[in-house]
This record gives C-alpha cells, sequence and structure tokens, in this order.
C-alpha cells in the first residue's frame, strides 16, 4: 500500500500521470530542484512533520519516498 501511495505522491508532485516504481532524479526530467521540493513538500504532508536536511538529500528515487512514508 506504501507504495502506491508513493507512487501517486511523487505522480502528483511532479505533475505526472504515473510514476513507476523503479523510477527517479536520474530518470524523470521533471525530478529537478523544484520537483524535489515539490517531493519534500508533499511528503511532509503526508507524514504531518517536517524532514530533516539529512532525509531532503537522501531523496532519489520513488523506494526512498517509500522508506520515508513508512519510518
Amino acid at each position: 500500500m506504501t507504495a502506491e501511495v508513493a507512487r501517486a505522491l511523487v505522480a502528483k508532485a511532479l505533475g505526472r500521470d504515473t510514476i513507476e516504481a523503479g523510477d527517479g532524479l536520474a530518470t524523470l526530467a521533471e525530478w529537478d530542484s523544484l520537483g524535489h521540493m515539490h517531493i519534500v513538500l508533499a511528503i511532509e504532508a503526508q507524514r504531518g512533520e517536517r524532514l530533516t536536511p539529512e532525509q531532503i538529500v537522501s531523496i532519489a528515487t520513488v523506494a526512498d519516498v517509500v522508506a520515508l512514508l513508512d519510518g
């Protein structure tokens, strides 16, 4: 369930219709610095708390988003 939520969160944050589980910073042109901040804000809204600077820079794939939503 978390993987589906993460994929939907990233897709919405980047303005895409779909996102694959293996997608990330290296595979999506929309995942630039502004896109990254949209993802961070979406994760923070989902979790109800701010991410640390270390967490923010660690996000590079949908799997990283899943880990943050699970944690």
